[in-house]
């Protein structure tokens, strides 16, 4: 296997510097119109064609990892079923049916041998790897035809479906810019701390690695790292529970400050980091796209690998010391992101933190901190984090945009049935944060966010692409007054009727708990 060609990236970086609407003359101008158009024809075929690729892909894996199996049955050794098993579970990103399938025909293996001789062993790995490299070489095709026609969003999931076959993938691994520790691949940031001696726990957050001190661990002590003593985590928690001394927790996105328990901290850290990367699948052109300087690093962005200054988030014990370390947050609220903080701000109720108040500010923060401000209007910042801000948990993924999962969404569609929501254009029209507080401010969060949500996922994500780019250079200042529908390619009759149609085909969508692990 050879290395994902990173440098391809820069033409797809080039093409949006070229083609960007701060390039425009005059709201009217032409040449934007043109351009845009030929972006949109040029990504609709492309996705085409990795839709119907996708089938193909699945049904050669599926027949690669079927004769293994056989293969395997024929010539029983030790380790295969946990080979077997993650080539199976990779299946799951291609086509969930077929993996279904592969998992009864690896169930249906006769017991693996405990041990084996060292020959058995070696024909084995070498018949493997030889056919796992073949099962993947169309993936590996088709993330570098994505970075060569400048579609970033296809690139980070074909990545993660080439992941999800091999994840411990060194090459690939290595070329985000990821660092093996002790077994374990970490980012960059994290990787200090590993290599200082520390290993992340899903309870606990960075403990030490030192196989002499888990006894300790197990008998009940905690090793605070800021005070660098052995104690209880009842005492410590104790201990930073005060605003002046708060529990302090890096990661390599985040840092985390908080006198909530320490349990919730980790819980809300390993949230909002696989939070984060979903961010920056769904919105991949929005960190990339536009720019007149860039380089071959944007793609480790667009996996999650940039190199960014941690987003700082924190997170408080009760509502009373919420509002004492940000007393301009409204008295309402469970969550608030602050500009000009540069933070968002959050409260724990006993063991747990709204979910969707904590993903929907984490939005808004990841996306100014990434622009280094905001020149959007007040219904696009707010729909955006109304349309992530209740992800869903499908077979171990984040899955953001699941209007099943988003009680908010689901009233809207009860709304729009009976003719009783705010119309878009009066949604557009609200602009500035007055303008927003004013009136039914619920009714202005539901529209906004079906509005986006319509934007983002409507006829197969067709109008993904053309929304981020508005999205994007709203943010920035850029879009030169053109029209949300002019970036989707609409007239304005067109759009407000192509969203309508979307609208009445939601109203039979049912809730669907989002299932998050954390719950249970």
């Amino acid at each position: 296997m050879r290395a994902f060609p990173l440098l391809y990236f820069v033409a797809f970086l080039w093409f949006s510097a070229v083609f960007s609407p701060c390039h425009a003359a005059t709201a009217h101008d032409a040449r934007w119109f043109q351009a845009r158009a030929e972006l949109r024809k040029n990504m609709e075929a492309f996705r085409k064609g990795e839709k119907a690729d996708q089938i193909v892909r699945a049904k050669k894996a599926a027949d690669t990892l079927a004769k293994l199996i056989a293969a395997a049955g024929k010539a029983r050794c030790a380790g295969q079923d946990n080979d077997l098993r993650q080539l199976v579970d990779g299946m799951k990103r291609l086509d969930p049916d077929l993996a279904e399938n592969l998992q009864a025909s690896l169930a249906a293996l006769p017991a693996e041998p405990v041990e084996s001789d060292r020959k058995t062993l070696s024909n084995w790995k070498s018949l493997f790897q030889d056919r796992r490299n073949v099962l993947l070489a169309p993936t590996r095709k088709l993330t570098e035809d994505a970075c060569q026609a400048c579609v970033p969003d296809v690139v980070h999931r074909t990545v993660r479906q080439y992941l999800g076959f091999w994840p411990d993938c060194d090459l690939l691994l290595t070329n985000m810019g990821k660092t093996k520790v002790r077994g374990v691949w970490y980012g960059p940031r994290s990787a200090e701390l590993a290599k200082a001696g520390a290993v992340w726990d899903l309870k606990l957050g960075w403990i030490s690695a030192n196989e002499k001190d888990r006894p300790r661990y197990n008998n009940g002590e905690f090793f605070d790292l800021q005070t660098k003593k052995w104690t209880t985590l009842d005492e410590a928690n104790r201990l930073h529970s005060e605003l002046t001394n708060p529990w302090i927790i890096q990661t390599e996105h985040l840092e985390l400050r908080g006198t909530a328990p320490l349990t919730v901290l980790v819980q809300v850290a390993t949230q909002l980091e696989l939070f984060y990367d979903q961010i920056f699948a769904a919105y991949a052109s929005f960190f990339v796209g536009g720019k007149q300087k860039t380089n071959a690093g944007d793609l480790k962005l667009i996996l999650g690998m940039g190199t960014y200054p941690r987003l700082v988030v924190m997170v408080f014990k009760d509502k009373a010391q919420y509002h004492a370390a940000l007393p301009e947050a409204p008295s309402w609220s469970a969550g608030l992101f602050n500009p000009n903080k540069g933070s968002s701000y959050f409260f724990a109720v006993g063991p747990l933190i709204s979910y969707d108040v904590m993903f929907h500010e984490f939005t808004h923060q990841t996306l100014h901190q990434y622009t280094g401000g905001n020149s959007a209007p007040v219904w696009l910042v707010e729909g955006i984090a109304v349309y992530t801000q209740s992800p869903a948990w499908i077979d171990g993924d984040l899955v953001l945009g699941r209007l099943s999962s988003n009680l908010r969404l689901l009233g809207w569609t009860r709304e729009h049935a009976a003719g009783k929501v705010m119309s878009p254009t009066a949604l557009m029209g609200l602009t500035t944060t007055a303008a927003w507080g004013a009136g039914e401010v619920d009714q202005h969060y539901s529209a906004a966010g079906a509005l986006t949500s319509f934007c983002m996922e409507a006829e197969e994500r067709r109008y993904r692409a053309d929304f981020v780019d508005f999205l994007r250079d709203s943010y920035r200042g850029s879009t030169n007054n053109h029209t949300i529908w002019e970036y989707l390619g609409f007239t304005h009759d067109a759009f407000l009727a192509t969203f309508e149609t979307w609208a009445k085909a939601q109203h039979q969508i049912k809730y669907v708990p989002p299932g998050n692990p954390f719950d249970q």
